[in-house]
């Protein structure tokens, strides 16, 4: 036989026994902001934290709170974008509200609405080809307010129900074409259809709606409903529909998810007609991974508060098995400002006064750090985007749901002291030599952080060294002057809370404590170390001692400079509270940021993001100054 006949039938009969491919994505759902912009701004900036590689969130009204106003709706635009900080505007897919829909302030509200959407960087069917989706559809009258699209091996369909958030506005022309859409993607291989409008199908508040008998006559006749989502009623609940619930869905049962606050308060959940209801502001994530769907919703904190998982689907391939997310780094409980380690009055917290002496040897350090042979003329990022992630800062927060780990190092922390702290299951020390990972748990009242660190699925083993600092201390080292707790110890003094930049201070805009910088190479030659550290590595082959800390000189005008937004928050900081030189890079003088490569490039942060910032535009603090 021809050999390339052999090969060719070789490779078809490989073909045929490769399973077909599970599709997994997540999407995101939440709704009702109204006036509350500043919730939603939180709301976007802990799902670009938790999601960073969500592709859609459809959000089912009251996006304002008079009517739609064009003059007004870039105040909802930059809350999306995390008041700035990201950019989910380019994927957030909505429908009208009652809210939304008030002619007695906009009476050409629905026409508004249609221009708005349909043209343009706001064009939701742009924005369908933009995210990879295909098969945009919209109801003729009801331009890009009833519409369509697939994604992946699923479709969406947004409906313009917003009469008072009840229902059965969807008359009989809407059910017809929902109909036609929904056999359209059921004849397509579809494998789940995500239905969203503002008022929900089966009211689970205060409310009250009969439930249409020609909308649940267009879900039960295509078993290509997996959820329908929605928002008006400002809770965050769960409720499984089937017949005893809707008669018109017996043997076709669905999943309902009401997600309605994000931002526009609170209101009461009637218990009898949910399976889970709580009250915060909040967001649903959608994982949708071939047959099996886990719907998990998180609060403004970032917590999880309520996991729905189901399988659905009969256009689906099931022979590959089913991919486990993981885990990503729990956030921080947001208050307006990202969290903060340790007392307002702490010395990594204290701004340093512009009139803080200068070391005696300012010009030396400075010419050290302008020296090419070791370093580039700016302060660079470890693992930033493009370059190895694998000495960057691997960051988690654990919570009291969270497994309880005692932890040892064989030194300091022994099994007559040891440390008790939650770290959540999925976390991973960064892939480094050092093998370090960050943890903090408030809780406990604690932030730790382990080398050498490692997992064996039930216990975490420590081959090197462990730290920890109690949250409510002075997070000053138990070994230094001027400590208010024992139990602070680690690092030879800098605590983990300052080793690296962490993306939700970033994304909230600043960064309010010092930070640790890392050397080309230390030095010992006029000391040894600076307080507040405890400790040094003992002379590199620099000149600089550990614990001097360097600024940008505060005459230096950032807003001048052509930074982008995330350069421009982390060199307010370096300004304001400046950075300790506390360790070793080896190559380059450099920041640690927080393992999230794709996060940083959609924040559009580079290695050279300070290169506008070059060390003559710096100084160091005399060694050892308390601000």
């Amino acid at each position: 036989m021809n050999r390339r006949l052999v090969i060719l039938v070789f490779c078809i009969g490989v073909a045929l026994f490769i399973p077909a491919r599970t599709p997994a994505f997540v999407f995101i759902s939440a709704a009702d902001t109204k006036t509350g912009v500043s919730t939603l701004t939180a709301l976007s900036q802990r799902i670009v934290s938790l999601y960073p590689g969500a592709k859609l969130w459809v959000y089912p009204g009251d996006l304002q709170n008079k009517g739609f106003d064009p003059a007004t709706i870039s105040t909802w635009i930059n809350a999306v974008n995390g008041g700035g900080a990201n950019n989910l505007y380019h994927i957030i897919f909505p429908t009208r509200g009652n809210h939304d829909a008030n002619n007695n302030y906009f009476p050409n509200a629905a026409a508004e609405w249609t221009s708005f959407f349909g043209s343009g960087a706001n064009s939701l069917s742009a924005k369908v080809s933009a995210i990879g989706g295909s098969n945009w559809s919209t109801m003729a009258g009801q331009e890009f307010r009833t519409y369509s699209f697939d994604y992946d091996n699923s479709h969406f369909l947004g409906v313009d129900s917003w009469g008072g958030g009840d229902v059965t506005v969807i008359n009989t022309e809407m059910s017809n074409w929902m109909n036609t859409d929904l056999t359209n993607a059921q004849n397509r291989g579809k494998a789940h259809a995500f239905l969203f409008w503002h008022g929900p199908l089966y009211y689970v508040d205060g409310h009250s709606s009969s439930t249409p008998a020609n909308v649940v006559s267009v879900i039960a006749n295509h078993p290509i409903v997996a959820a329908t989502f929605h928002g008006h009623e400002h809770v965050d609940a769960y409720t499984y529909l089937d017949g005893s619930r809707v008669s018109g869905l017996a043997g076709r049962p669905i999943h309902q998810f009401v997600i309605g606050n994000a931002g526009a308060g609170n209101y009461q959940c009637n218990a009898s007609r949910v399976d889970y209801c709580e009250t915060y502001s909040g967001f649903g994530a959608i994982d949708v991974n071939g047959p099996n769907i886990t719907v998990k919703m998180h609060d403004v904190q970032g917590a999880l508060k309520y996991t729905k998982s189901f399988t659905h689907g009969t256009n689906v391939p099931t022979s590959t098995p089913t991919r486990t997310p993981t885990p990503g780094p729990s956030p921080t409980p947001p208050s307006g400002q990202a969290y903060r380690a340790f007392t307002d009055d702490s010395y990594w917290n204290t701004p340093f006064p512009v009139n803080a002496p200068i070391d005696s040897r300012n010009a030396e350090y400075i010419a050290d750090s302008q020296n090419s042979s070791h370093t580039q003329n700016f302060l660079g990022f470890t693992a930033a985007p493009g370059n190895t992630q694998a000495f960057g800062l691997a960051l988690y927060w654990g919570q009291a749901s969270d497994p309880l780990y005692t932890l040892t190092d064989g030194k300091h922390f022994t099994s007559a002291n040891p440390v008790q702290v939650h770290i959540p299951l999925g976390a991973q020390p960064q892939s480094g030599s050092d093998g370090e990972i960050a943890v903090f748990d408030l809780s406990t009242n604690q932030v730790i952080e382990m080398s050498g660190a490692s997992f064996d699925g039930t216990n975490w083993h420590i081959g090197a060294t462990l730290d920890r600092y109690m949250l409510s201390s002075n997070g000053l080292d138990s070994r230094v002057a001027g400590a208010n707790d024992s139990r602070n110890h680690g690092h030879r003094g800098v605590p983990p809370s300052a080793r690296g930049v962490r993306l939700d201070e970033v994304r909230a805009g600043a960064i309010r404590h010092r930070l640790e910088c890392y050397w080309w190479a230390t030095g010992t030659q006029t000391v040894n170390h600076y307080w507040p550290m405890a400790g040094d590595e003992g002379s590199k082959g620099g000149i600089v001692p550990e614990g001097t800390v360097i600024r940008i000189k505060p005459s230096v005008n950032l807003a001048s400079r052509g930074l982008s937004a995330p350069a421009l928050v982390i060199a307010k900081a370096l300004q304001d509270y400046g950075c300790l030189v506390g360790d070793n890079s080896g190559s380059g003088n450099r920041l640690k940021l927080e393992i999230n490569e794709a996060a940083w490039r959609n924040l559009g942060l580079t290695y050279e993001a300070l290169s506008p910032i070059p060390w003559s535009d710096w100084e160091f603090i005399q060694g050892g100054y308390s601000p």
